[in-house]
């Protein structure tokens, strides 16, 4: 089943024909006409004795001098057939090999095989977990040329365990993998800065609750730290400010071709590996963003050349037909401002503990790179690039089984950076000077900074970010000459006042926020007898949110059970008073949660402390 020279030359002699020497060559050079003679067991003599009269002939024709003659007599047979090279399998069955032809690909042999060895040492490691299948890819940013190319991770034993899945072409949830794309689409569509405070609290959206990977809230959190840290909820409230559709819209047009379901069919989960993607498209799409911030065209790049296979490669791109593989210039739709300051973000993630310090190494690489992992830990995903490469690693089970604790950060973020360890440092990429305006931003809030700001940054951000609302976070209090009391004219002298300003944060914000910083500091309470303002209750319902439909959940008896509906106080001694459609049902003081079972219909909730303060929102039960 050898056919061919290069076939043959690597299964008897381990390398490539033109690394042959006189006598190996002869020795291939006899077998068509007599294949039998190459059996390790038998007719050794005869094989000799025919590879050497074909030496002697090309000595006598002048091809051959007496001494590489006499040396390559001396030469031994080959012996046991050697296993033909696994260097690419996968990548292989995307070829129709029965219609002849060459096909070369842009796969860097020195590094494939380093990258090979990699993948075998940590998953060895990871087998022990049960997890056994991985994959890789390297991209030349420049090119969008595919270097490495490893599908899955070679077997250690005879156990099948979907080693023939080519899973970097498979389909795959993405976990938190798509998270810097929606934090640079908001960039870019002037929707955010860098550090825009985002609320992190318990959220619940008709039954969907995210959660955060250590199960806390932070009550609030900058935007580039919530992308940093990877954090879930602060990534779904930017969704829904966002729209479903514009992100749905975004990810494709961006390269991701696996979306196969309306919009909302994925819903908010979209951002949290609610839709499958593969390791193929995220690599072109990430050094997609590398040639952006070079100046270059977005092309995807298959990175494979090809001749005389039905591949044609038409300028930066190729596009294959009949192959599997279609790359074309996609047109730019995030812009270099955006992508650069999201890179910037990304940079700043927490590396594995095994790369702790890389800062202080000269030779260290600056990388932007993002974990993932999917639901019931059955994906661990990282993606990592600089200026001149991208590299994409996926660790898993191909059948779609979990295994406790595998993460991105865990399993693939450490194959990752050893495969970066193999490249040469590419520097960072230059700030893009167009389309960058520079602003003064509160540093408390992120957001471009109003009058009552008093510490300010300046810092540079897109010129559509200029759309972006200032401050709302900081206000101006008027307080008694103690400052201990807020105080209004309707109670305190004016020219008695003190004014400062302020960071207020919403209750359900401050409730978290302040567990978490310090540094926070309540606003006064209201002097005795001075009235509140008017929208500025001490306390948040969490849930049910504005005209929020509520669908009862059913037990397994068919019955319907209650929902629970949260506030939270500023006031840890505070006390709330619950009526619906004003019929006292509870009251609470530190935890405010009561379960309700209100009928069908429309209804309206009111809560009260016991200052007097009042919030009223209406719901409806379906």
């Amino acid at each position: 089943n050898v056919v061919g020279l290069e076939a043959a030359s690597w299964r008897y002699f381990g390398r490539s024909p033109d690394k042959l020497s006189w006598a190996e060559s002869a020795t291939l050079a006899v077998l068509p006409n007599a294949p039998a003679l190459i059996h390790p067991g038998r007719n050794r003599k005869a094989l000799k004795d025919k590879r050497d009269r074909l030496l002697n002939d090309l000595l006598d024709r002048g091809k051959l001098d007496t001494i590489s003659y006499e040396l390559a007599v001396l030469e031994p047979l080959p012996q046991k057939p050697l296993p033909l090279p696994h260097r690419a399998e996968q990548l292989l069955d995307h070829f129709d090999l029965m219609q002849g032809g060459r096909i070369e690909s842009s796969i860097q042999p020195w590094l494939q095989d380093a990258s090979r060895e990699i993948i075998a040492r940590h998953y060895r490691i990871q087998s022990a977990n049960e997890v056994h299948n991985m994959a890789a890819m390297v991209l030349d940013n420049q090119t969008g040329e595919v270097l490495v190319y490893i599908g899955n991770s070679e077997p250690t034993d005879s156990i099948d365990h979907g080693q023939n899945v080519d899973i970097i072409r498979s389909m795959r949830s993405s976990g938190s993998i798509l998270k810097p794309i929606l934090y640079a689409g908001m960039l870019d569509a002037g929707e955010l800065l860098q550090g825009t405070l985002i609320a992190d609290i318990p959220s619940v959206y008709r039954g969907f609750t995210p959660q955060n990977f250590t199960h806390e809230y932070d009550g609030a959190v900058h935007a580039d730290e919530a992308l940093i840290r990877s954090l879930n909820v602060p990534a779904v409230r930017m969704l829904r400010q966002f729209g479903i559709l514009r992100f749905y819209d975004l990810l494709k047009q961006e390269g991701i071709s696996t979306l196969n379901r309306q919009a909302e069919d994925y819903g908010l989960t979209l951002i949290l590996g609610g839709a499958e993607v593969s390791l193929w498209d995220l690599c072109h799409l990430y050094s997609s963003w590398a040639r952006t911030l070079e100046g270059g065209y977005r092309a995807q790049g298959s990175g494979l050349k090809a001749q005389g296979s039905g591949l044609k490669a038409q300028g930066s791109g190729l596009k294959a037909q009949d192959s599997g593989l279609k790359a074309q210039g996609s047109r730019i739709k995030i812009g270099a401002d955006a992508i650069f300051l999201a890179l910037e973000a990304m940079k700043r993630v927490r590396r594995p503990d095994a790369e702790a310090g890389w800062q202080q190494f000269l030779s260290a690489h600056p990388i932007a790179w993002k974990t993932g992992t999917s639901f019931g830990y059955r994906d661990a995903w990282a993606i990592g690039l600089s200026p001149l490469y991208t590299v994409g690693v996926w660790v898993g089970n191909a059948d779609g089984e979990g295994r406790p604790g595998l993460t991105g950060l865990s399993a693939a973020a450490p194959v990752l950076f050893d495969i970066f360890n193999l490249l040469p440092d590419g520097g960072w990429f230059d700030p893009p000077e167009n389309d960058v305006v520079e602003v003064a931003v509160c540093r408390e809030s992120g957001m471009r900074a109003s009058e009552f700001c008093t510490d300010v940054d300046t810092i540079w951000i897109p010129a559509k970010g200029l759309k972006t609302s200032v401050c709302p976070y900081h206000i101006s209090v008027n307080l008694d000459q103690s400052e201990r009391y807020r105080v209004s004219s309707e109670c305190y002298p004016v020219n008695k006042m003190v004014h400062r300003s302020w960071f207020v944060l919403p209750p359900a914000m401050a409730s978290f926020y302040k567990a978490k910083a310090p540094f926070y500091r309540e606003v006064p309470p209201w002097m005795y007898g001075c009235r509140a303002e008017e929208g500025r209750a001490p306390f948040e319902l969490l849930y049910p949110h504005p005209a929020e439909e509520i669908y009862l959940p059913i037990n397994e008896n068919g019955e319907k059970e209650s929902v629970v509906f949260e506030a939270v106080h500023n006031r840890r001694d505070a006390k709330l008073f619950w009526f619906v459609d004003q019929q006292y049902v509870a009251s609470t003081d530190r935890i405010h949660k009561v379960a309700l079972k209100p009928e069908p219909g429309k209804h309206q909730i009111t809560l009260t402390d016991n200052n007097g303060n009042q919030l009223t929102r209406n719901f409806t039960i379906k």
